[in-house]
């Protein structure tokens, strides 16, 4: 059986879709850059925590996702605040590439990014106030774009841990009220975790989400 490989299931939306998917009895290895994180989701049936090095070459990542029947990939990783930009880089661009690389060498099925809400639009970079962030994903969503898998790009707009509702909106409005610009990250899980369970819907799609009142499971 192929499985779902989630790469930063240490981050707060890999965290909640991990479980979300352990819920729905998919396949699923939780993909850590520390060791020391394993145990983590060692109580959740159905899930293999497994070590994943960004800063490996794409051979050896390909190596991995052949060895493990990886057949979907979500990558949600990021360096967050740590590392400066150099780690932002070498994160968000230089090891998702590498990711995407790995993944047509080793024939994944199906590459799901989770991205940011405005990376497609150069005006939204300085305003966001994270500048080299919002350029990192831009050029990594653009590369998944002409990589030659079949791809899902996930566009969030500003993060909370409030409950998810299960509901969202499709369409963005940055002119539109602060309140509108924002989602909860168990929202972005449960809709990551619709897009994996619908690959042909979803394939070669670009979703920018934020709160709203759309079913999620009515738009697949």
């Amino acid at each position: 059986m192929t499985k779902t490989l989630v790469i930063g299931a240490h981050g707060k939306v890999g965290q909640i879709l991990v479980q979300d998917l352990a819920k729905n009895q998919r396949e699923v290895l939780a993909a850590f850059r520390n060791k020391n994180q394993l145990q983590t989701v060692a109580d959740l049936a159905g899930v293999e925590g497994v070590y994943f090095d960004l800063d490996s070459d794409e051979q050896a990542m390909a190596q991995f996702f052949m060895d493990h029947q990886v057949g979907q990939i979500v990558f949600t990783a990021g360096a967050g605040d740590k590392g400066g930009i150099e780690r932002t880089v070498e994160v968000d661009l230089d090891g998702a590439i590498k990711t995407m690389i790995a993944a047509k060498k080793a024939s994944v099925a199906h590459y799901v990014m989770v991205s940011a809400a405005g990376a497609d639009d150069r005006s939204r970079w300085s305003a966001s106030g994270i500048y080299h962030y919002f350029m990192m994903k831009h050029y990594a969503d653009l590369y998944l774009q002409n990589s030659g898998l079949d791809y899902t790009i996930v566009r969030p707009t500003l993060l909370l841990d409030t409950a998810g509702t299960g509901r969202v909106s499709l369409s963005v409005d940055f002119a539109g009220p602060k309140e509108d610009l924002q989602i909860s990250r168990a929202d972005v899980a449960a809709f990551v975790t619709e897009v994996l369970a619908h690959p042909e819907q979803s394939a070669n799609q670009i979703y920018d989400l934020t709160t709203g009142h759309q079913n999620i499971q009515s738009i697949f």
